[in-house]
């Protein structure tokens, strides 16, 4: 039975401070499947006590941060019913994962500084949620981090714009950043590939390289048609390509009921006519 690929909840927090034991004000949450396709989402203003807002009337940055950003003020001139609390809004998040994933299915929460705060944070205030999630993360903050690390490129994955500093803008932003990381991965993961296709004869090397080829080229991904064809000796290319051929004419032909050899006949009539 073929493991489930894992989903992603991507998360950000609007808090009245940084330690644990802050009040959460705003949380935005994003649920995709591992190629970065939504599959729902989740914003609320959480319901503030006295205690909030003066916690945030203690440290002069964190009231600047939530004035600039218009936070603390839709706090404040909420109507009761804009706003919610943690637990409710732990059932809406648990409501999602149920309705989009299967019991066995890994999740992990996904963001910017998720690994440093988020998981912590709100793993304490949503002990549910804290259960059904794996204990790792995926952090696009570290994954840049390592990056730029690595590279010394500051710049590959600038943020586009300033910072909103509200729950779900501060996520748009990580999935932009995303987006391009997982591109960067899928590149690189192709190259493997094509790398490890080392003996041309191998039907099952040659199906998975021909497929490749194809997807690019029905995709009209140019960039990534060339990235296939410019790795690839001529050869190979054209026995991944024949292998496919193969392939869908046999499931052509039983899908039909005839013989391979009258199913090329009918294309070459179809060419001809």
């Amino acid at each position: 039975m073929t493991t489930p690929a894992p989903l992603l909840l991507w998360t950000d927090e609007e808090t009245a401070g940084i330690e644990d034991d802050d009040a959460t004000l705003e949380v935005a949450f994003i649920l995709t499947d591992n190629h970065l396709h939504e599959l729902g989402s989740i914003v609320a203003l959480v319901r503030p006590s006295e205690r909030t807002f003066e916690r945030i009337a203690e440290q002069p940055v964190v009231q600047h941060l939530h004035e600039s950003s218009g936070l603390l003020g839709e706090l404040k001139t909420a109507e009761p019913e804009e706003l919610t609390s943690v637990a409710e809004l732990e059932r809406m998040v648990m409501a999602l994962i149920e309705a989009r994933a299967t019991p066995d299915q890994t999740i992990y929460m996904a963001g910017g500084g998720v690994s440093h705060f988020d998981r912590r944070h709100l793993g304490k205030q949503m002990p549910l949620l804290d259960a059904r999630l794996h204990y790792g993360t995926v952090d696009v903050s570290d994954i840049i981090r390592g990056f730029e690390a690595a590279t010394l490129n500051k710049t590959a994955f600038k943020k586009p714009g300033e910072k909103p500093h509200r729950a779900m803008g501060d996520l748009r932003q990580e999935l932009h950043l995303a987006s391009r990381i997982w591109d960067m991965f899928e590149q690189h993961a192709a190259m493997q590939g094509i790398e490890n296709w080392s003996d041309p004869t191998d039907s099952t090397d040659r199906v998975m390289m021909g497929a490749s080829i194809l997807q690019a080229a029905v995709g009209v991904d140019d960039e990534k048609l060339e990235l296939f064809l410019g790795a690839t000796e001529p050869r190979r290319a054209i026995a991944g390509l024949a292998a496919i051929g193969v392939e869908l004419l046999r499931m052509v032909s039983d899908r039909d009921g005839v013989s391979p050899e009258q199913t090329l006949d009918a294309l070459r009539l179809h060419a001809i006519g």
